[in-house]
């Protein structure tokens, strides 16, 4: 699609951006390229790998052990731990999608080509500039991520031959040229710039055997030429961080505060059920008439992209029940829980709590995934204060979820020595021998160190299971204080799928 640039000497970068209207969504994206399959470190996925990472995959021997690596890869790269959607990740399959679209060559798909590679790893230029009538064009970033890094890097790109556009060796004095003396852009290395009047700051080595990206044909041919894990790694997309999951006070007008977390899990009809676990000080509660008083709890959703598309649920609630209490900042909460199905996409969620003559609301936006795909997969899994197996005389609950009374956790802090209990749901689970599904469940827990997540103490594996719910529960004993993700894989035996769910917690 490149035949949309106008031969301008300038054009914005927003131009780019219309990739991202033509695109699949970044959960089609998604669910092809990250697909637990031996080749899966060949897709895309590449750009934001390190030979250490790439090594360490190619050794896994089943789908299970793949899925959980996949899952805690993108969740040391989720810049914000405390939401439950990986912002980094949702970015990063957008880019792929809309380097499809704008940038494909012959039979060679958009994110394998030089533009390509250097959208997906760095986003939309700032500015295009096309030269000699299309025979190359240099794309400038004002500022990159790195903030080493110099105010603007230009990538030059050249048409060889065949037509295909090539990233321009950055040592030649045609870089330069093409760059008009701005730093040149290397795409890759711990600097992804040449600096002016100075040699590569990476050394010369030998390639690598083929399983090394630089024996790849999608990269430039001056590549091999270059260091693979010491100063020449390529740039990662998203470079991990290490946020912290902290109890921090929310946006709360009136005069009952209220702390909130949300769930997801599958719907009817291709919607999303949002489950909306609320919490308020028990003291202020009962001072302000409850539970003689009823509290009245009710949400709005409103769609981002269509303001007028709007849901509502709420109840109206007396229980206080002990079992729905939970410890949060050295305070007693008293939980309620409310919940409604919408169709999957941006919304901004308005919630309210109206006690007698006072009341409360926050807002914030969120994103509703899309589970509706009919494929086995995983929801969840949701952290829990406290699960039950619902007796068959009991009344029904808000709480009540697959043949569970579940508990949601409103913050996911634990200390140690305190139990880690947790719910999930499989989907689409194919019914064998016996008439029944024949599950295996995988719960591994990793902790964070530096920049990845290493294995804490070993994995439990439940095998053939007939039931698609599940709780489980085992204490935090001797945990050491530090962010934690919890990674749960499920394999259907019958039809050979595996799915998988994760979600992140801390210990201190």
């Amino acid at each position: 699609m490149t035949r949309l640039i106008a031969p301008l000497p300038l054009v914005c970068a927003l131009l780019l951006c219309l990739g991202d209207l033509l695109a699949n969504s970044p959960q089609e994206e998604r669910e092809f390229w990250n697909r637990p399959d031996p080749d899966w470190w060949k897709g895309p996925v590449r750009y934001s790998l390190s030979m250490r990472e790439v090594t360490g995959y190619r050794s896994l021997q089943t789908a299970a052990e793949r899925a959980t690596f996949i899952a805690r890869f993108w969740a040391a790269r989720d810049p914000d731990l405390s939401t439950l959607w990986n912002e980094a990740e949702e970015i990063f399959w957008q880019r792929v999608g809309a380097a499809d679209e704008l940038f494909g060559e012959g039979m060679k798909p958009g994110w394998q080509t030089d533009r390509g590679w250097i959208y997906v790893t760095l986003g939309p230029p700032d500015e295009i500039t096309n030269r000699s009538g299309f025979s190359a064009v240099t794309w400038l970033f004002r500022a990159l991520p790195d903030p080493r890094a110099p105010a603007n890097v230009c990538y030059a790109f050249v048409r060889d031959t065949a037509g295909d556009y090539r990233l321009a060796n950055p040592e030649t004095a045609s870089a330069l040229r093409l760059c008009g003396g701005r730093p040149v852009g290397t795409g890759f290395s711990d600097l992804p710039w040449l600096p002016l009047s100075k040699s590569p700051p990476f050394p010369r080595f030998k390639p690598g055997g083929p399983s090394h990206p630089a024996a790849t044909s999608e990269k430039p041919s001056w590549y091999s030429g270059l260091g693979s894990d010491q100063a020449a790694i390529l740039v990662q997309a998203f470079p991990p961080v290490l946020p912290r999951t902290k109890v921090t006070s929310q946006e709360v007008y009136g005069q009952l505060f209220l702390r909130h977390r949300l769930s997801f899990l599958r719907g009817g009809g291709g919607s999303t059920r949002v489950l909306i676990t609320v919490g308020l000080p028990y003291d202020v509660l009962v001072k302000g008439g409850f539970p003689g008083l009823p509290l009245g709890l009710t949400g709005r959703l409103e769609r981002v992209e269509a303001p007028g598309e709007a849901y509502g649920f709420g109840s109206q609630r007396a229980s206080d029940s002990p079992n729905a209490r939970q410890e949060v900042s050295d305070e007693i909460h008293q939980v309620f829980q409310i919940s409604g199905e919408v169709a999957p996409g941006e919304y901004r969620l308005t919630l309210e709590a109206r006690l007698g003559q006072q009341g409360g609301h926050t807002e914030m936006q969120m994103l509703v995934p899309d589970l509706s795909q009919e494929n086995f997969s995983v929801g969840g899994p949701i952290l829990a204060d406290r699960v039950e197996v619902i007796e068959t005389h009991s009344f029904p609950s808000d709480f009540d979820l697959g043949g569970f009374r579940v508990y949601a956790k409103l913050v996911p802090l634990y200390a140690p020595g305190d139990p880690l209990t947790f719910y999930f749901q499989t989907y689409d689970a194919l019914v064998g021998i016996q008439n029944r599904p024949h599950l295996t469940f995988h719960y591994e827990i990793f902790r964070r160190e530096h920049k990845t997540y290493q294995p804490a103490g070993q994995p439990v594996t439940l095998a053939n299971s007939s039931s698609p719910n599940h709780a489980f529960s085992f204490p935090l004993q001797n945990w050491m204080p530090g962010d934690y993700l919890l990674v749960v894989t499920a394999e259907d035996g019958t039809r050979g799928k595996t799915g998988t769910g994760s979600v992140a917690f801390e210990v201190r």
